[in-house]
């Protein structure tokens, strides 16, 4: 029930109570009629003024309500725009999040890649430590080779130190022989080089190593030796194989052993190892 209602029935009820009093005053005042009359108007008047006072009061209740149903409607009013404006800030929170999320998963996917990206580079990482270990191993093995190297190098340039001293006793035993043959009756000329060409077998063979670049004297070793009938003063012809085979130059065998010899190079010509080696072309 409205607050107007409430007020209807209470006037209702006082109108009521009014007649009510009418009724009593009629019964009980028959006999002074005049009395009761003048009395009922002054009831009357007073209940007027009561009624005009409570019209008042009703009026004076209708402004407050609908005063109350206005301050009702703009609190309504503004609860609404609060409402909108809460909606509003709820959809920006709404876009808000979704776009947080959306940059979660970019910067998810961002960090699967940067995961596989650093899986790669710690494979190639430990490849290229491996691979590093593999070189200095390998620098380790060239640092010995090249030792073995200088080491073989120096034996070998004592041997021909060696050699070099035998060939000029021999060259001075063989000025004696030639001296001997020629107060003899007999031939000198290029005794030497004749004995050594008649004993050159018909060889071929590899250049296995080469030495001596810095020092001015180079060297070879090759894959031929005195089981193949060489012997220190041979000579013998180098070539590189290929589309076009290439004549390089000549080398002078200085030391030989059973399976390999050492020559000197006779010109100023580069040799590699794997070139040919041979007696005489075919």
């Amino acid at each position: 029930m409205t607050f107007v209602g409430k007020i209807l029935v209470i006037v209702i009820v006082v109108f009521s109570l009014v007649f009510m009093g009418f009724a009593i005053t009629v019964y009980s005042a028959h006999t002074n009629w005049k009395t009761k009359a003048d009395d009922l108007q002054g009831d009357v008047k007073r209940l007027n003024d009561e009624v005009g006072g409570l019209r008042d009061t009703v009026t004076s209740l209708k402004q407050d309500l609908e005063a109350e149903q206005a301050k009702k409607a703009q609190e309504v009013a503004t609860l609404e725009m609060d409402d909108q404006q809460k909606m509003q800030e709820l959809e920006d929170l709404r876009d808000q999040v979704n776009a947080r999320i959306q940059e979660a998963n970019e910067n998810s996917r961002r960090a699967e890649t940067a995961l596989d990206e650093a899986k790669d580079r710690r494979l190639e990482a430990e490849r290229l430590r491996t691979e590093i270990a593999g070189l200095r191993t390998e620098k380790d093995g060239l640092f010995s080779k090249n030792v073995d190297l200088k080491t073989d190098l120096f034996e070998r340039t004592s041997e021909r130190d060696r050699a070099e001293k035998r060939n000029q006793q021999l060259q001075i035993r063989v000025r004696r022989l030639e001296t001997l043959a020629a107060n003899a009756g007999l031939p000198t000329d290029n005794l030497e080089d004749q004995d050594l060409v008649a004993s050159l077998p018909l060889v071929e063979g590899l250049v296995l190593k080469t030495a001596g670049e810095e020092a001015g004297d180079r060297f070879v070793e090759i894959s031929i030796g005195s089981d193949d009938g060489l012997r220190q003063g041979h000579q013998l012809l180098v070539w590189r194989p290929g589309p076009s085979p290439k004549y390089l130059g000549k080398i002078q065998i200085i030391d030989a052993d059973p399976d390999r010899a050492v020559a000197r190079v006779m010109s100023k010509f580069r040799i590699q190892k794997d070139d040919n080696v041979t007696s005489q072309f075919k």
